[in-house]
């Protein structure tokens, strides 16, 4: 599964949640919260037999929901979704347009935060990318998107991701080319589960909560 788009979700009130936009389509890999475990897992299964958190609204793509998000939040997000995205369109566009829609959702004075760039990632135009967007009440004061090569690959890390969690990631990574863009997707899940595991839950000098 290609995920579009990851980002945390701080409101004023209540935990923080997470949010990831993803391809359902592109292969049957399942990105999922255990619950019994509390640790977020790739599965090798179809996301049908998943989908507790998991929300198909259109022939391409799932939305999933993550940690506290329920009641009207939950439920206005997902229909505003419904019919939003085309997947035809370029991945920068289907990111802007989930982003515009999250800005607008949520009350003023949520932190929408980038803590999960390292698993922002779609392929454009065949090249693996990572996005990342920063907000500051409800208005985005940053967005990067990158696209790699085997000679450099500078992605945006979690300020917790360790030294040798990017060199372990840069090694697997310039092993991949246009063949195998599974090795690329697979390394980058792996990493994402490890910094996630170390993560503060702060980001550009905003403390916050932390998500797990």
């Amino acid at each position: 599964m290609t995920i579009l788009m990851g980002m945390a979700v701080y409101p004023p009130e209540g935990k923080p949640y997470a949010l990831m936009v993803a391809d359902s389509m592109s292969s049957q890999l399942v990105y999922s919260y255990n619950q019994h475990s509390g640790e977020h897992e790739v599965s090798g299964t179809e996301y049908k037999e998943n989908v507790k958190k998991l929300h198909r609204f259109n022939d391409n793509f799932i939305i999933g929901f993550e940690g506290m998000l329920v009641g009207d939040i939950h439920h206005k997000t997902i229909d505003r979704l419904h019919g939003l995205i085309d997947p035809g369109e370029d991945l920068n566009a289907i990111h802007k347009k989930v982003v515009d829609l999250i800005v607008d959702t949520f009350p003023e004075g949520s932190s929408l935060d980038a803590q999960y760039s390292v698993i922002m990632c779609g392929f454009i135009e065949g090249i693996p990318s990572l996005n990342q967007t920063i907000f500051r009440n409800n208005k985005i004061i940053q967005s990067i998107i990158q696209k790699p090569n085997k000679a450099s690959f500078k992605p945006i890390f979690d300020p917790q991701t360790t030294v040798e969690m990017i060199d372990r990631f840069r090694s697997k990574v310039l092993q991949y080319d246009s063949k195998n863009l599974s090795l690329f997707r697979k390394a980058l899940v792996e990493l994402a589960k490890d910094t996630s595991k170390l993560s503060t839950g702060s980001n550009d000098k905003i403390k916050v909560e932390r998500l797990r």
